[in-house]
């Protein structure tokens, strides 16, 4: 696949159980309160839109599960006073979640082998941030999902039975320990996005052009079960997502 800077800064498959990708006709908002923060890339035979959101204080993280509430994003932000708004990983038709789940260091679900969703997502009690192949010690929250589409710096190459555009969203950790979310996704059509196999390329792209060393990302919920609050952008769920990352 390839694809090209066109503009900057202009101003599931895994089994019946799991839920990588999802496309639906219906369109969510996307509102974009400020364009000067989304980078335009051409891709295939359309543009994507590469929202970024850079968290300042990452002890302040929540993450807030939501699989039995199937509350919408908007009204989780409200309850719970949240700046911005993430969601994070990937649930089961019986909206259980798949792999790793600790919030408030309460362990909701036990780390599992999984090929696809093979990286877990946390942050220790002292606001260290990391994302493992392996189950972290200890942390204070933390998400199994996956793939994991970029490693010490080098883009992952993913092998996929099937593939096919949806929104994208990714968490991503720089040479700091900086962690970051992107949004990804079609403008004119916002529920879709890039190929999932891309993915990697596109976040590592955008990231060298705009000064940030990415260290390791991985991939999150996303296609119709994605929200994505920034103070720019605001991109809707269709479906319930199944926790969301909480930030001031």
């Amino acid at each position: 696949m390839i694809f090209a800077i066109a503009v900057i800064f202009v101003n599931r498959e895994i089994n019946s159980t799991d839920k990588l990708n999802i496309q639906d006709s219906p369109l969510p908002t996307s509102e974009e309160k400020e364009i000067s923060e989304v980078d335009k890339v051409s891709y295939d035979e359309f543009f994507l839109n590469v929202a970024e959101m850079k968290v300042g204080n990452i002890a302040s993280v929540d993450l807030i599960p939501n699989f039995e509430e199937e509350l919408r994003a908007n009204q989780i932000a409200k309850n719970h006073t949240c700046a911005n708004i993430v969601n994070a990983g990937f649930y089961t038709e019986d909206r259980k979640p798949i792999g790793l789940f600790v919030s408030k260091n309460d362990t909701l679900s036990g780390y599992q082998n999984n090929n696809t969703l093979n990286g877990v997502i946390s942050i220790g009690e002292t606001g260290n941030v990391a994302i493992t192949y392996s189950e972290p010690s200890s942390p204070r929250l933390a998400v199994q999902s996956g793939p994991v589409i970029v490693f010490d710096g080098v883009v992952t190459k993913l092998k996929l039975q099937r593939d096919f555009y949806a929104r994208r969203i990714v968490a991503a950790i720089d040479t700091d320990n900086n962690l970051y979310f992107f949004a990804v996704y079609n403008p004119e059509s916002s529920i879709q996005g890039p190929n999932l196999v891309d993915l990697g390329e596109i976040i590592k792209d955008y990231s060298e052009r705009n000064g940030i060393e990415i260290a390791s990302a991985i991939n999150l919920d996303g296609g119709a079960a994605s929200a994505f609050f920034s103070d720019s952008v605001t991109l809707e769920e269709l479906v319930p997502v199944g926790s969301i990352f909480c930030l001031d």
